[in-house]
């Protein structure tokens, strides 16, 4: 019989299988820079989600994992990306490098909100993206 084990995300060489998923995964968050994780608890969303972080890293993204779970209002889920994101940016060891990400990551972004706080971007110019 199967065991559901309560405890951690499996992570590293303690994550085996899922290599179809894996790599239909992959293709499609490269293809749309965007991908939704959803079963019921406990099926391996997190495990899933770390070794997808892993293989963005070896191919040269910036990838963060932000556990949400305690979470309890948007100005500290809004600290808790910004923290996050500075890890990126102090691990990082080219400065345009890091500009480049995130231009490519604005490239199509219209308009940002958060709480009160919005901005739009008139005629689509990324100013993140070098001259």
């Amino acid at each position: 019989m199967i065991r559901n084990l309560v405890g951690p995300p499996v992570l590293g060489m303690d994550f085996i299988g899922r290599k179809k998923e894996l790599n239909a995964a992959w293709n499609a968050l490269a293809a749309t820079n965007s991908l939704l994780l959803s079963s019921p608890r406990r099926v391996g969303k997190s495990s899933f989600a770390r070794k997808l972080i892993e293989k963005a890293k070896e191919e040269e993204w910036s990838a963060i994992y932000l556990d949400v779970q305690g979470i309890k209002n948007e100005t500290e889920f809004g600290g808790y990306l910004l923290t996050e994101l500075q890890k990126i940016k102090n691990e990082a060891s080219h400065t345009e490098s890091i500009k480049n990400k995130i231009g490519k990551l604005f490239h199509s972004v219209k308009k940002v909100e958060f709480m009160d706080f919005g901005v739009e971007f008139e005629n689509h110019r990324n100013y993140f993206m070098p001259n």
